[in-house]
């Protein structure tokens, strides 16, 4: 469990400096190809677990405007981070990984320390707030294992500076975020 963890947090990092190359560039304009199932095809232009994600959506629940989306897959693991062109941070990254977990192992060896259990998503669920680190404001993560034996995790990463009681006071909004990604991800598997 600890491998897929690195595994992780290898593709987070991977997607983000993907993401400083991408905001290096002038702005494209969207695309406009019909992605089923979404209002805003953009991010899932991105492919991976961008598919699951929609810009919109994403400013609708978090009152957050992204307009940059990348993705990356490694093994068993996909990944996508979205932000500004204009700006490292504020960020949003989603990871998927196929497990074998069951909801004991998930609390036991997933859960990071300090988390809250969370009801009402998958098979077990926790939020988190993340310790601001160098150039990155706090950040409030959800994780979960869904009821098909899925490992998702939402990260929300706010600006440097930003206090960390302002990551608290998202949880709830991902929260909401993450049922519409555990939705999707249902739906998409099941297509």
């Amino acid at each position: 469990m600890r491998v897929r963890l690195s595994m992780l947090t290898f593709g987070a990092a991977v997607l983000l400096g993907g993401c400083a190359q991408a905001a290096a560039q002038p702005p494209q304009p969207p695309q406009r190809e019909a992605v089923e199932g979404l209002s805003n095809p953009v991010a899932a232009a991105a492919g991976g677990a961008c598919a699951l994600l929609d810009f919109a959506a994403v400013r609708r629940t978090l009152g957050v405007t992204f307009d940059v989306a990348a993705a990356t897959g490694a093994g068993r693991t996909r990944s996508c981070v979205l932000r500004a062109t204009a700006a490292r941070h504020p960020d949003l990254l989603l990871t998927e990984s196929r497990t074998t977990a069951d909801a004991a192992a998930f609390g036991e060896e997933v859960r990071p320390s300090g988390a809250r259990r969370v009801t009402g998503l998958g098979r077990a669920a926790y939020r988190a707030t993340v310790a601001p680190t160098r150039g990155r404001g706090p950040a409030v993560e959800i994780g979960w294992l869904t009821a098909d034996g899925r490992l998702l995790t939402l990260r929300h990463t706010l600006a440097a500076g930003a206090p960390a009681a302002a990551a608290a006071a998202l949880g709830g909004r991902l929260h909401a975020l993450a049922t519409e990604v555990d939705a999707a991800a249902a739906k998409a598997r099941r297509s």
